[in-house]
């Protein structure tokens, strides 16, 4: 009779098969005995005496914990990257804001009377436009938050709050002007 070797026959009944239909299967004292050419008594035995069930779902239930870690961080990864597309949002709506307003600025001071009145309305129609714009991320945040069960803060919500402070200053700003 050829030379077991057990390491391999460990592994197997540890480890198992991932079947092509992505299934698994746990080889049997039996189905190992038939593979690698021993008695189906020696299979059990060394399984017995090395305790090959208890390593067997102690390597499942690890394999489980990684699958569920690599899930949580591809979900905190598209959480961030969700986090930072709407922070980006609120800068362009910020830009578009600063732009109308030194557009204001620079017409207010010219020479043609029309042209301040055109340009508040203007500026009127871009802070609506950047109002509904930032309601919409903040919309698209509190969901992804539900959805999340995220309790504090978040950095978009940070961004909002931010954008709201400088608008308030362009605001007071263009007052004084």
């Amino acid at each position: 009779m050829a030379r077991i070797n057990w390491t391999l026959v460990r592994r197997d009944y540890i480890s198992g098969k991932v079947k092509k239909d992505g299934k698994l299967k746990h080889y049997s004292a039996k189905d190992l005995a038939e593979k690698y050419g021993c008695s189906q008594s020696a299979v059990q035995k060394k399984c017995l005496e090395e305790e090959w069930p208890k390593k067997r779902k102690e390597y499942w239930q690890n394999v489980e914990q990684d699958v569920l870690a690599k899930k949580q961080q591809d979900q905190v990864e598209k959480v961030n990257q969700f986090d930072q597309d709407i922070f980006s949002l609120a800068c362009f709506a910020v830009e578009i804001l600063k732009d109308k307003i030194s557009t204001q600025k620079q017409v207010g001071h010219g020479e043609t009377s029309g042209g301040f009145e055109e340009t508040v309305a203007d500026l009127n129609i871009a802070t609506l436009e950047v109002r509904r714009v930032m309601e919409a991320a903040k919309m698209a945040q509190d969901i992804r938050g539900s959805a999340m069960g995220d309790i504090a803060e978040s950095q978009a919500e940070k961004s909002l709050n931010k954008l709201t402070e400088i608008i308030r200053e362009e605001r007071r700003n263009r007052k004084v002007s």
